[in-house]
């Protein structure tokens, strides 16, 4: 029965199977309408028994027996789930709070200098609105 369930490219399930791990690891209760929502989309490359034993356990919030179902699962699929997603991927960034470094930072993150913080940063006005790097300086000591 196995080989039936190969119908597909295992490949086809990296998404939905990363989603599903990551949904798992922060104890997210969307994880149960995402296997719900997945079914179709993993039917095909799972088998049959894979699907109902993850979903169950996934539906009983048995989340840690999940994770090792669903490794189990990409063990025998030779699938690596890498958390590659932009939006895995979370910057913190600390700043001080001054009107000329908030509007830069957010020019910065939007894509564009807000006027007020261009025009300082190119005149230098004030205290620099991002700390300028020293070209000669060493992380080493």
């Amino acid at each position: 029965m196995a080989a039936a369930a190969l119908l597909r490219d295992p490949r086809t399930v990296v998404e939905p199977l990363t989603r599903l791990k990551r949904l798992l690891e922060t104890d997210d209760g969307e994880a149960a309408d995402f296997m719900i929502d997945s079914r179709s989309q993993l039917a095909g490359v799972l088998t049959a028994a894979e699907i109902e034993t993850l979903s169950e356990l996934v539906g009983d919030f048995n989340f840690e027996s999940a994770l090792k179902c669903l490794s189990s699962i990409t063990d025998r699929l030779s699938l690596n789930l890498k958390m590659t997603h932009a939006s895995d991927n979370k910057l913190v960034l600390i700043v001080d709070d001054t009107p000329t470094n908030v509007g830069v930072i957010s020019g910065v993150l939007k894509g564009a200098l807000p006027d007020q913080g261009r025009d300082q940063w190119r005149e230098g006005a004030g205290s620099s609105p991002l700390p300028r790097k020293n070209p000669t300086s060493s992380c080493s000591t």
